[in-house]
């Protein structure tokens, strides 16, 4: 009919059923769009490597930390696994429905990957505890709320982009924490 948007087909993808939305052709589906996705979130930990280089060797290890805090070796590393696993956890609820389905999950994913240069650049950057405290706590909020949106937009399929994403909450979860606590410990910075 006139006017009237057809079915859609369904193809099979991983045992997840998507529709083939022509008006949603981002390329965000297969190889292309893992790598975009993955380009994406490792351009942000490009940006974080330029925060950490010098701050993590030459200054974290000086101040008081609990003992549950991070190894300076270890934050890069720790960084790469869970902008690895957000990466990943976006390219599956894209594929899953596409872009324009999942435009306020895009958008909270892309808040909470600003929030994390925000936090790192206070944090190690400009050495302002406090402020790097701020930040995490919008990050979290904005982490929940993609974490949240994964879960909701997944009428009924398997969640599995959710669950990836899950680690990443966890990761911003213990970072608040652990900015809050060196803040507390190191008043001066």
């Amino acid at each position: 009919m006139i006017g009237m948007k057809q079915r859609l087909p369904e193809k099979a993808y991983s045992g997840v059923i998507t529709r083939n939305d022509p008006d949603d052709n981002i390329g965000m589906d297969g190889l292309t769009g893992l790598l975009g996705a993955l380009v994406v979130t490792y351009l942000v930990a490009m940006m974080w490597w330029l925060f950490l280089s010098y701050p993590v060797w030459e200054w974290y290890p000086y101040l008081r930390r609990p003992s549950w805090a991070l190894p300076p070796w270890l934050f890069f590393p720790f960084v790469l696994f869970f902008l690895t696993m957000q990466a990943f956890s976006m390219w599956m609820c894209v594929v899953e429905g596409g872009l324009k389905r999942h435009a306020m999950t895009a958008g909270f994913f892309a808040a909470q990957l600003a929030c994390g240069i925000m936090w790192c650049g206070f944090f190690f950057g400009a050495r302002l505890l406090y402020v790097a405290v701020f930040w995490a706590a919008v990050w979290w909020v904005f982490a929940l709320c993609t974490q949240i949106e994964m879960w909701a937009n997944d009428d009924g399929r398997e969640p599995l982009a959710g669950w990836v994403f899950l680690p990443s909450l966890a990761a911003v979860s213990y970072i608040f924490c652990l900015s809050l606590t060196l803040a507390v410990l190191n008043p001066g910075g």
